[in-house]
């Protein structure tokens, strides 16, 4: 089951994590982490009939996705094409060991 959660920043450096109807639940903690671990907790606690919560998906976008072709900009990038091209083409020369 996947419930869309907001997580938002409180005051004191907190945090909120609330979910959409029909779980419409708050939880607070001191880092994202806490106050997710916390809605979850309740969430499982009001589902009580053993249903089980199986993720809470926050960001659907991968975590390493803001980094996707940043590279290109860097000055290595060019050297690190050109050496996995020849570590392949050793790769390609040497025998097949079967």
């Amino acid at each position: 089951m996947l419930i869309r959660v907001v997580v938002e920043r409180i005051e004191n450096d907190g945090f909120r994590a609330k979910g959409e109807e029909p779980y419409a639940i708050t939880a607070e903690g001191a880092s994202r982490e806490e106050s997710l671990r916390k809605l979850r907790e309740r969430l499982e606690s009001r589902l009580g009939d053993g249903t089980p919560l199986e993720l809470i998906e926050v960001n659907p976008s991968h975590p390493w996705a803001k980094f996707a072709g940043t590279l290109r900009d860097d000055s290595l990038f060019d050297a690190w094409q050109e050496a996995m091209r020849e570590y392949r083409r050793k790769k390609d020369e040497e025998p097949d060991i079967a």
